[in-house]
């Protein structure tokens, strides 16, 4: 199907704004309900905004909501931007400006601070992204003056959200200050001084409900993207929030450092919240990745403020990242370490271009016009040394950890080598160890935030829908204000969901989550195209493989497009089946 769209609109606002409701209309007649397609009342809803038929666009949203609660954790309060959108565009000739004010809080009278915090997001939408949106869909469009079905749906979804948001940002965003400062005080850009004068950067948010000392919750992270908003975000939980961040980012006065520090640094960070006059002495550790490792250096040396942590998606610093068998990974390795220091990013072809020039890797940092101790000090340990290996807890450290943790990770998390790590390391120095772990189908975001239902072409069960994020405060309820333990944890520290199944089962050790095990060998016994696997082992044998470090023409991607696909991409490799 294919639907006219002038050519003159993809340059011209005046004639967008003219042939965008044409398209819509011409799209809804032709547009049929396809049962069990969530997609189809999120498609209509939008069309229908465009079209001006604002009663029906309400009607649909509800119906989407009843469709989408897999997807979307925010409940009646679903898409309420368009909603909002909607109903002050249909009482019309009141003014705008004074039907969504009126409506718009009164949602927010009925919600809590987690929920207000959550759908306040959705009414913060970045005007130029929205805008760069819909500039993109318009320049994806192929010549000529009619667009297809699927471009179509394309165009409407990204013009509804640019209609909408350039009415409601301006009244929305002093309104969501007006909430934001009713329910919580701000502490900001402020700095936290350290045992050996250094001083670590740091924003408090406070949940103004709460009239008494509170414990904390502290996300103790690198990276300069990460501020304010993620203490508002504990504050709705319930937590006195604080992030932290390591020496250098956020701050002109240190040099960056990673990993090196975090030991000292939290517990200093720590012993400083436990003295706060708001502080009730608990405090928490969550996050992943980085902050992950984080949380693990902080039990070095426990702070006795400290009740629990809840590492996801974690790093071990020389195991798996920077680099992973000794092989040091471009991103992980020197961008980690730039943008410490930086809150410009790399250009977008700054790894392809350094590739192609046949220039060293150490040269990283001199091409990017910036010297990079930190980068040049990880390149010089190039393998799992002492180095390394003194940045995380030493056995007789993790046999003394003594307080619960929580440990979250996926099948296709880049980190489950370093998360499996640190579970694995500490019952093998202390078999009577508090550590639980949750494991599913997630990807590194996954891990530690939200799922996601279609993961990189893989249909989840639906089961497996969860919120990691909300998952590590239930737990710190759980350790810190002695509320129910999380349901998924009710039948064994570990809990992992089977593919396939619909369903989470629980293990008592990594061990019991399978009845059997099954080993291969690689054999050069030719397979088709490719070499074998046996389960007997062959007799010793050599595959030559000649890997010429100096052609830059091809280069295999660490991250995979999709986890499902019809065949093996073998290329650069060697394939054994």
């Amino acid at each position: 199907q294919y639907f006219y769209f002038p050519q003159s609109s993809i340059k011209d606002s005046s004639s967008l704004a003219t042939a965008m409701p044409h398209l819509a209309e011409a799209v809804m007649k032709r547009y049929k309900f396809i049962n069990g397609t969530d997609a189809y009342y999120n498609n209509l809803f939008r069309a229908q905004l465009i079209a001006g038929e604002y009663e029906k666009a309400i009607a649909s949203i509800e119906e989407y909501r009843k469709t989408d609660s897999r997807t979307n954790s925010l409940g009646p309060f679903a898409y309420l931007q368009y909603e909002l959108f909607a109903k002050a565009a249909l009482k019309k000739p009141q003014p705008f400006e004074q039907t969504f004010r009126q409506d718009f809080l009164r949602c927010f009278r009925m919600m809590n601070n987690k929920t207000a915090f959550n759908v306040g997001n959705i009414f913060r939408a970045d005007p130029a992204a929205v805008a760069a949106r819909m500039q993109a869909a318009l320049a994806a469009l192929p010549p000529g003056d009619s667009v297809s079905f699927k471009d179509a749906l394309t165009l409407c979804r990204a013009y509804s959200a640019l209609i909408t948001y350039k009415q409601i940002l301006p009244v929305s965003l002093p309104m969501l200050k007006e909430q934001d400062d009713k329910r919580y005080e701000f502490q900001d850009s402020f700095y936290i001084p350290v045992r050996d004068g250094a001083k670590i950067f740091a924003y408090v948010v406070l949940p103004r409900e709460v009239d008494r000392p509170q414990p904390a919750a502290l996300l103790f992270t690198p990276y300069p993207v990460i501020g304010m908003k993620e203490a508002q975000d504990a504050a709705s939980h319930g937590y006195a929030g604080v992030v932290a961040f390591t020496r250098g980012s956020r701050s002109t006065n240190e040099v960056p450092v990673l990993f090196e520090k975090d030991a000292d640094d939290t517990y200093d960070v720590i012993d400083w919240i436990s003295k706060q006059s708001w502080s009730n002495g608990k405090v928490g550790m969550y996050g992943g990745s980085y902050s992950g490792f984080s949380q693990w250096a902080a039990l070095k040396k426990i702070h006795p403020a400290l009740k629990t942590v809840v590492p996801q998606a974690s790093v071990v610093p020389g195991y798996d990242s920077p680099m992973e068998n000794n092989v040091h990974s471009s991103v992980r390795s020197f961008e980690r370490s730039y943008y410490v220091a930086n809150t410009t990013p790399l250009p977008r072809d700054f790894f392809d271009n350094w590739y192609k020039s046949g220039k060293s890797f150490r040269s990283l940092d001199t091409l990017a016009g910036q010297p990079n101790p930190l980068f040049q000090r990880w390149l010089n340990h190039s393998d799992y040394d002492a180095y390394w290996r003194s940045l995380i807890p030493t056995n007789e450290e993790f046999a003394a950890i003594n307080i619960p943790i929580l440990t979250t990770t996926g099948y296709y998390d880049d980190d489950q080598t370093g998360a499996l790590f640190y579970f694995r390391k500490q019952y093998t120095n202390n078999h009577g160890a508090h550590h639980y772990l949750v494991i599913g189908p997630y990807d590194h975001y996954g891990s530690q935030l939200m799922s996601s239902p279609n993961l990189k072409g893989y249909d989840l069960d639906p089961v497996a829908d969860l919120n990691m994020h909300d998952l590590a405060f239930d737990w710190m309820d759980f350790i810190i204000k002695k509320k129910r333990a999380p349901a998924l944890l009710l039948n064994g520290k570990i809990a992992y969901q089977p593919m396939g199944t619909n369903e989470w089962r629980n293990a008592p050790s990594l061990s019991k989550m399978s009845n059997d095990t099954l080993t291969f060998y690689l054999d050069k016994k030719a397979n088709g195209k490719n070499y074998s696997l046996t389960s007997q082992k062959p007799a010793v044998q050599e595959i030559e493989q000649t890997v010429d470090f100096a052609d830059r023409t091809t280069q295999n991607n660490y991250y995979a497009s999709s986890f499902v696909s019809k065949e093996l991409d073998a290329s650069n490799g060697l394939a054994f089946m």
